[in-house]
């Protein structure tokens, strides 16, 4: 059969056959990173993040001047830089957390994430994929 990878199809085949299902892109470490390009984000983020003992190293980026390198440790982290990062976060510019957990921070509007089912939705400042109903998110 040929179907693209980590579709719901595959997933209804592999419960009705009984097939494992083994995650390929799910962490086991807990660890997220993000990274905020310079300009994205009002000053102060470097300090909030600092109060808050989260983990950032600044770094060039490429020409566009310094970024913050951000490692989350935990639900409890990524929880509290969304916060953070959705107060400090510019009109017309987006965040996003990968790894252990996935989330786009937004300003307002969320104008195409993968698919037509998700064109120009509005979404919460921060949308969580995982809590994304699976009918929407294909």
């Amino acid at each position: 059969m040929a179907v693209p990878a980590h579709d719901e199809r595959d997933f209804q085949f592999a419960l009705k056959f009984g097939l494992p299902i083994v995650p390929v892109i799910a962490r086991t470490d807990e660890v997220a990173k993000s990274q905020v390009f310079p300009g994205s984000m009002r000053p102060g983020l470097a300090e909030a993040l600092a109060q808050n003992g989260i983990q950032f190293a600044v770094a060039q980026s490429g020409d566009l001047g310094e970024a913050l390198h951000v490692t989350l440790h935990g639900d409890e982290q990524i929880d509290r830089y969304v916060e953070l990062a959705s107060s400090y976060l510019l009109a017309g510019y987006w965040n996003e957390v990968v790894g252990a957990r996935w989330a786009f921070i937004l300003t307002t509007v969320l104008a195409s994430l993968a698919r037509r089912d998700l064109t120009e939705r509005s979404w919460p400042a921060a949308t969580n994929l995982s809590r994304i109903p699976a009918a929407t998110a294909r």
